[in-house]
């Protein structure tokens, strides 16, 4: 009987060390606790905030989607608008043109012969016929020519003669015949009545044809020719966005 007691001894030590073990866990769980308990609430609060980013992200993608399908259609209105733009501008192009060729054929019987001294009571058709003989070719009469007058021009210049001729071939000989005024080196030109328009395109070539050392610009019968060297094809510029690239 008494033999028991030692062991009821241990027994009680051993109990002792389990609950104190135990104390400890339990302290170290209700720590542990005690940390966890403030990230109950904070837990939610992360997710709440991850899914108000979530929802603005797809808001923001909605928006990308919404402006990506406006640009676009903007890009295919720019684009049909530069289509319109394009054709506009080829039938306003066009119509200068035409507009231009219908003047021109007005103007094909006539040249101009620049550089004839004004005299008072002056017979036109006799300055004129003293050109004849300088460029080689036969005198005119008064049946040859349908109308001679001076142009106006600035106070100070010589006004030119217009001669409109009854005949394409009879003007066309003088008009080939003009460089023998050169060759003579005379003060004297002669040159097709060109139009408003042709003029300042003639201008502008020539101008061009300088910069980009082109030998050759000139007028004939309604249009603007551009010729590099001799030997070159010769272009034909109908609008100042002819001009070579």
């Amino acid at each position: 009987m008494y033999a028991a007691v030692p062991e009821l001894a241990v027994a009680r030590s051993m109990a002792e060390k389990v609950w104190t073990a135990y104390l400890v866990v339990d302290s170290g769980i209700s720590q542990k606790l005690d940390e966890l308990l403030p990230l109950r609430e904070t837990v939610p609060n992360i997710e709440r905030s991850i899914q108000l980013m979530s929802d603005k992200y797809d808001e923001m993608l909605t928006r990308l989607a919404a402006q990506e399908k406006d640009t676009k259609e903007i890009r295919k209105r720019l684009e049909r608008l530069e289509q319109d733009t394009c054709a506009s501008d080829d039938a306003s192009k066009k119509l200068e043109a035409d507009l231009n060729e219908l003047e021109w054929r007005s103007r094909k019987f006539n040249l101009e012969i620049h550089g004839v001294s004004v005299s008072e009571g002056e017979n036109l058709l006799a300055k004129v016929n003293s050109v004849a003989s300088m460029i080689d070719v036969c005198a005119l009469d008064a049946a040859d020519v349908a109308a001679i007058h001076r142009l106006p021009c600035k106070f100070g210049k010589t006004p030119a003669i217009i001669v409109r001729y009854v005949r394409q071939s009879v003007r066309d000989e003088w008009l080939h015949n003009r460089s023998k005024l050169r060759e003579k080196k005379s003060s004297l030109f002669i040159q097709e009545n060109l139009t408003s328009q042709s003029r300042q395109l003639l201008r502008e070539a020539k101008e061009w044809a300088r910069e980009n050392r082109y030998k050759y610009a000139w007028h004939k019968n309604g249009k603007i020719l551009l010729r590099k060297s001799d030997g070159d094809s010769v272009l034909v510029v109908r609008h100042r966005t002819d001009f070579p690239v």
